[in-house]
């Protein structure tokens, strides 16, 4: 087995630090990371990247789908697809099979479906309720991830200019705490009462994963 050096005085000079072993310098495209982070098998459903050392521990997987082998006997099995989600309608070109039963669906859904939702992805915009756009260009959607630029909501000087979202949030309190209700309403509901995400149940048989 690889054993890694952490010594930061025997580090290169092109090896970044920002790294801590969890895929930082995969997500950004940056090299020299001496964890010498590596993406689990099935990182299209998970997610995860870790120190190769890591997945060597686990039966070469992450953590997360070691403990899904070990407690549920589950295997991810992935293939790729001309045909289109039963559960979205969308052509994604790949679905991973449900854990306990014999249907397929994307692994966008999957992750909801097992995972659960991701909140960011039910953000609303506090642009409709009066704040200014991001001053960097970006075009966010009325409902859904955000790009959370610290130029639009920055609030520390030493940071840079003030951002227009927080000083929106400054000068109209009423609209701001308008805007924080109906997206913590939409966060809530997520996809709604009949939505399979988070029910870790298969949407056709609803066989469960646990």
């Amino acid at each position: 087995m690889t054993t890694l050096n952490l010594n930061n005085n025997t580090m290169p000079q092109n090896t970044i630090s920002c790294c801590s072993g969890n895929g930082e310098c995969m997500n950004n495209n940056l090299t020299g990371c001496s964890f010498n982070c590596t993406k689990c098998p099935n990182y299209e459903y998970c997610r995860n990247s870790s120190p190769a050392d890591i997945l060597l521990c686990h039966n070469g997987t992450c953590t997360h789908c070691d403990m899904d082998k070990y407690l549920h006997n589950v295997n991810h099995e992935f293939r790729d697809t001309n045909e289109a989600c039963v559960v979205c309608f969308e052509e994604k070109g790949r679905e991973m099979k449900f854990p306990s039963c014999t249907h397929w669906f994307c692994t966008d859904c999957m992750r909801k479906i097992i995972l659960g939702k991701d909140e960011e992805e039910y953000n609303l915009s506090p642009v409709p309720y009066g704040c200014p756009p991001c001053p960097n260009g970006c075009v966010n959607p009325e409902r859904g991830r955000q790009c959370n630029c610290i130029e639009w909501d920055n609030e520390d000087e030493d940071e840079g200019p003030l951002g227009p979202m927080f000083l929106w949030e400054q000068h109209n309190p009423n609209m701001f705490q308008r805007w924080c209700y109906h997206n913590t309403l939409s966060i809530r509901y997520g996809e709604g009462p009949t939505s399979c995400y988070g029910t870790k149940m298969c949407p056709c048989c609803r066989s469960e994963t646990d």
